[in-house]
């Protein structure tokens, strides 16, 4: 039984089990779950990979391939006859209690040609908006005594139905209206402050906010919707990259909405200038006569849109600067509780169990990769030499090893070998009478130390200086790297040489994708 009343828990559930002497029967005296306001916050890409993970987007079926309804009545029968042995439940009081919940949905402006794919078999269409206010009635179910698929559906049928008495709150909050039900609950959050605490300041705060996120969200919808008559991808693609440097849809800082949207704003200046030289370009390149109309009637069109798109942006981020900086501390979004977990870096292929240390490896890896999702993390090692000036870090991925060093605001790559040129790397130790002589010849004086120093020795192939001579002895070089102590060398060593067998394992695998028929 668990039920307890701290206010810090966003999920209480209430339950009380009875004996039963029946062993198909499960009987509870009460089962109550209770949920405290949360607030959601969906990404398209995410959804979309949710829906592969379990295979919730199947192709269209053949209905041809469908099974016989004679066989459907035989199965339904069977079922009735074994249903006497399957496990029943009785809850004397089930209750489900859903509090406020705050939905938001941010659709993606480019996707790949498989989740493309997915979301067509999906058959949806992905609407964008922003905080938008859900509250469900509770599911209550008394004295019934059903199989778990019985109660399952239940609950799918009650929420179905309480989603769709909801849809006016999702319409209401939608970005190409400008989400009028926002609109709404900052005036009434500011007049509330206004008469209740006579606060001024929040009248003009929230009014203020209210303002600026219906004509951001007004200005994007317009500008995006231009965006696709343009018909020129890669300047779509690049306005979004230079919008998404404020952090995509308002999470960045009032100073970087600002520079997004300058930048945008000469962007679609210089597209505009362009635009016709551009597309009858590449138009007469690749069609001749046709593509030079077709090319000429593109660059007409980008030549009035593009600038307008620009001036849009600034608009548009310049609103969002103003939200931000009028935002309340309830409209932040909360940080992450743990970063993402690493899914590879385990031996043998296998899914590792979650670590703190290994996912933020992986966040630094994103960092310093520039966000390439498709490189693997492997593993990440935080301490590879402490000293008094800096600490160095070392990352290994199934294409690099990266060591760095990093404070608050910057991150120095110090060494970067691509598993293209490692051959293998091991530990090694140098005794203080070997570290003496190498110390005394190169500069003529002694170090004196009497510790002894361990190092990672990595074994890299240097290209052939000559392509006449193929079977001339591959030229490698041996670079150290020094450590904290033998034991992470040893560490090290062995998570670097099994990236590298994977690497080469990958190499020398044949993707049918690539096979010429």
């Amino acid at each position: 039984q668990s039920g307890s009343s701290t206010t810090s828990s966003s999920l209480q559930l209430n339950v009380k089990q009875l004996p039963s002497p029946n062993t198909h029967a499960v009987i509870f005296e009460h089962f109550i779950v209770s949920i405290r306001p949360v607030v959601v916050y969906l990404e398209e890409r995410l959804f979309l990979r949710l829906v592969k993970f379990f295979g919730f987007a199947k192709t269209n079926v053949d209905p041809t391939t469908l099974p016989d309804e004679t066989d459907y009545e035989a199965q339904k029968i069977v079922y009735k006859v074994l249903d006497s042995n399957v496990k029943r439940y009785y809850f004397g009081d089930l209750r489900i209690i859903p509090a406020q919940i705050r939905l938001s949905f941010v659709t993606a402006s480019k996707l790949t040609a498989e989740f493309a794919e997915i979301k067509r078999n999906l058959g949806f269409t992905f609407i964008k908006f922003e905080d938008a206010v859900i509250n469900f009635e509770q599911f209550a179910h008394k004295y019934h005594f059903e199989t778990m698929d019985a109660y399952l559906s239940a609950v799918k049928a009650h929420y179905k139905q309480e989603l769709k008495w909801q849809a006016a709150s999702i319409l209401g909050s939608v970005d190409f209206l400008g989400n009028p039900l926002g609109f709404a609950n900052d005036l009434s959050e500011g007049f509330s402050g206004l008469l209740l605490e006579g606060s001024i300041s929040s009248l003009v705060k929230n009014v203020t906010h209210g303002i600026s996120n219906s004509t951001a969200k007004l200005t994007e919808t317009i500008s995006d919707g231009l965006g696709k008559v343009v018909f020129d991808d890669e300047h779509v693609e690049t306005r979004q990259r230079i919008l998404d440097v404020s952090g995509g849809s308002g999470s960045g800082t009032t100073g970087d909405h600002l520079v997004a949207g300058f930048r945008g704003f000469t962007f679609g200046l210089l597209g505009g200038v362009t635009s016709i030289v551009k597309h009858t370009y590449q138009g007469t390149a690749s069609d001749g006569l046709s593509g030079f109309i077709t090319g000429l009637g593109k660059g007409l069109v980008g030549t009035v849109t593009k600038p307008v798109i620009g001036v849009l942006d600034l608009a548009s981020e310049t609103a969002n600067a103003v939200r931000e900086q009028s935002k309340g501390s309830n409209r932040i979004l909360p940080e992450r509780k743990r970063p993402p977990r690493t899914v590879t870096g385990a031996p043998g292929g296998l899914l590792p169990p979650y670590s703190y240390l290994q996912s933020t490896g992986q966040q630094y890896l994103f960092l310093i990769n520039k966000r390439n999702f498709g490189e693997q993390f492997m593993a990440y090692e935080p301490c590879l030499l402490d000293t008094k000036d800096s600490k160095m870090r070392l990352l290994v991925s199934a294409e690099n090893v990266w060591g760095f060093s990093k404070n608050d605001e910057t991150t120095m790559i110090v060494f970067n070998y691509p598993m293209s040129e490692i051959i293998s790397c091991q530990p090694l130790t140098v005794q203080p009478q070997d570290q003496q002589q190498l110390t005394s010849q190169g500069s003529g004086r002694s170090s004196g130390g009497r510790k002894p120093v361990t190092y990672i020795e990595f074994c890299l192939s240097l290209p052939s200086k000559s392509s006449l001579t193929p079977s001339a002895p591959e030229m490698v070089k041996r670079p150290r790297v020094r450590c904290q102590n033998e034991e992470i060398a040893k560490k090290i060593c062995y998570h670097v040489n099994f990236a590298k067998c994977i690497y080469d394992e990958r190499e020398q695998t044949l993707n049918i994708n690539t096979v010429i028929e």
